[in-house]
Order: C-alpha cells, then structure tokens, then sequence
C-alpha cells in the first residue's frame, strides 16, 4: 500500500462532524463574518475543494452549524406541565445561543432548520397536550424559539403570570388575545 503524502491524510480524516466542529470553533473565535470555506480550509490544514466532499456552500455548512446548535440544547422536562416546560425550552435555547458567539445569527439565517428540530418537535409536543392543534402548535413553537433566538423582551412590559392571558398587538393596531 502507498504511503499518503500528509495533506492525504489530513483530507482521509475529514469528517462531517469534524468539518462542523473546526468550524463552530472559528465561529467562536472570529465571529460568523469570518467563516469562509477557505478560513474553514485553513483551520482544518486541508484544501478548500476538499471541503466540498461533504458540504455543497456556504449555505449548507450554515444549515450543519444550526442543526449541531439545536441538537446540542439539552432536553429539558420541568415540573409543574406544559407551560414550565416550554419556559424550560425556551431558556435553554437562550443560554446555548448565548454561548455561541453570533449563534442568534446562525440560527436566524437557516430559519428553516428550527422547525426540524428535536427542541421545536419537544415545545410542539408540550403545546399540542395543552390542547393546541398540531399546526397551530408547531407556529408557536416556532415563534417561542425564535424570540428564544432574537433576545429577551423589552424590559417595559411586566412578564405575563401563568393563567393569565397574554395580549399582543396585531398591525392593524387592533389588540388580539393569545
């Protein structure tokens, strides 16, 4: 068997998870403005043609960085029902999006990955027992992760207590109750 030459060796080992990690990493490092599949390259001490053994663009190394964010918010059960559950959920997500550096702004550009998610599959889960059907639950859950995402609420308006409803301005400057 041929000896491979160390770039070889470099490329045998490529992973798609290796791939994601270097690149979470550089993410963490640099920001998300300095992703490039050549800094991804270079990190990794491949080729960048190498790289799209396992990834199409830019997009799609996007969409592998969501789905790990996703994937790694622990699985969260709270007592009390459906409600300290998606609070539960919803925290989690804060807090892994907040130790990702521009994590918000990962998640936010593959918008399309969050409803395939384990987390939205788990809020939609929770929604779905308090009574809400399948496709109005996987909209709100949807809508939680990504204000989950997007940053807190603004710290004027008094945190709604459970059993109340909540009241949310619709655009046409009419109030709707959720």
């Amino acid at each position: 068997m041929a000896k491979l030459s160390p770039d070889e060796e470099r490329q045998r080992g490529l992973t798609r998870d290796r791939l994601v990690g270097a690149a979470l990493e550089l993410v963490n490092e640099e920001g998300l403005d300095a992703l490039s599949m050549r800094a991804l390259a270079d990190r990794l001490e491949v080729k960048a043609a190498s790289l799209y053994w396992h990834v199409r663009d830019r997009r799609e190394l996007l969409e592998l960085l969501a789905e790990s964010i996703l994937e790694s918010v622990p699985p969260v059960r709270a007592r009390g029902g459906w409600r300290q559950s998606v609070l539960a959920a919803g925290a989690a997500l804060r807090k892994r999006v907040a130790d990702q550096k521009d994590g918000d702004r990962v998640l936010l550009e593959v918008r399309d990955a969050l409803p395939r998610s384990g987390l939205h599959a788990a809020i939609k889960e929770q929604l779905e027992s308090a009574g809400l059907q399948p496709a109005e639950a996987g909209e709100v859950a949807l809508m939680l992760m990504v204000s989950a995402i997007a940053g807190q609420v603004p710290t004027d308006h008094a945190p709604v207590k459970a059993g109340s409803p909540a009241s949310i301005a619709i655009d046409s400057g009419s109030r709707g109750v959720v």
